[in-house]
């Protein structure tokens, strides 16, 4: 009798193992390998073994889920969303007429994510949806994607796996779930390249006040959007590579390039520097904010953008670099 209890035990455990967990130890981000049909593929990392930018593959080639879990400037998914609705535009072709995303709470009580579904049209999917939440410094954002499920059937898939997210810890003070709205009146920038000790100085110095408002620790477009605009950019193809925050007080703005947490800034320095005016443009991503161009005031983001692109390319080094990488 004990022996068949045994066996009957062995034969239990092997049939029902304990779910094994995906962890993200950078960020705190756990779920199961399964959830459900949709199971983990591996983990692939865009930050050179850093793990500040990784993805995993869920469910299959032709019904795929994809969860992103990357360190972002400015990391308020308010802010974001509106970045990868765009590159969605493109790859996927989302209808640009869907309504706005809703708030949600993702992994603990408060909400701290926004989600949408989209139909597709001329292409083999069917429909296709997207969350971004935010956690601190990071962001996770899930992709569904389905050729036979139409929106409330990838609702229904994005509902079961985004109640599998874990986080090792809630942010205190999380962000508002507010992006800025568009500005009312216009506002040009003109300045030129200058450099010289005092520039430098000056550049690096207020590069402690770029840094901490990517990262969200203080007032800034990421903690305080009721303080900025939302600008237009001159032509279509700027649009889509990039969105333009200005300050309401007209002295810097922010760009936030791509879908995946980069940022170009522009600062008025003047306030650092003796009997003359200047400014600084800097980037941010996951690594430190690194200060790019010193100028003569703020410049546009045109000329701002043609100057950062040897940086962002990695074809040359900025002028100093300011913060710290993973902590």
């Amino acid at each position: 009798m004990l022996a068949r209890l045994l066996i009957a035990a062995s034969v239990l455990s092997l049939a029902t193992p304990a779910a094994a967990d995906w962890t993200h130890k950078e960020s705190g981000v756990s779920l199961p390998d399964a959830i459900g049909d949709m199971r983990g593929h591996g983990e692939r990392d865009l930050s050179n073994g850093e793990r500040q930018d990784v993805w995993i593959q869920y469910g299959t080639d032709t019904e795929p889920v994809t969860l992103y879990v990357y360190r972002s400037s400015f990391p308020n998914p308010a802010l974001w969303f509106e970045r990868t609705r765009t590159a969605m535009l493109d790859n996927v072709g989302a209808f640009d007429t869907a309504p706005p995303p809703r708030a949600v709470a993702v992994g603990g009580p408060a909400p701290n994510a926004l989600r949408a579904e989209y139909p597709l049209a001329g292409t083999p999917w069917k429909a296709t949806a997207v969350a971004l939440v935010g956690n601190g410094e990071w962001i996770v954002k899930a992709r569904v994607t389905s050729q036979t499920l139409d929106p409330a059937g990838v609702a229904r898939r994005m509902d079961r796996f985004l109640a599998a997210i874990r986080f090792a810890k809630q942010p205190a003070d999380p962000l508002p779930l507010t992006a800025p709205a568009a500005c009312t009146e216009a506002k040009s920038f003109a300045a030129q390249p200058k450099t010289g000790d005092q520039m430098l100085g000056a550049g690096a110095a207020l590069g402690l006040v770029a840094f901490g408002e990517a990262r969200g620790m203080v007032s800034g477009l990421a903690r305080k959007p009721g303080d900025w605009c939302r600008a237009e950019l001159p032509d279509p193809a700027m649009r889509k590579l990039a969105t333009l925050y200005r300050s309401n007080d007209g002295n810097r703005w922010t760009a936030l390039l791509g879908d995946a947490g980069l940022s170009l800034q522009a600062i008025d320095t003047s306030p650092g520097m003796k009997d003359q005016k200047g400014g600084a443009t800097y980037i941010t991503r996951y690594g430190p904010t690194q200060l790019v161009a010193t100028w003569d005031g703020v410049p546009d983001f045109v000329p701002a953008l043609a100057g950062a692109t040897p940086v962002l390319r990695g074809q040359a080094k900025g002028l100093a670099t300011i913060g710290v990488g993973k902590k």
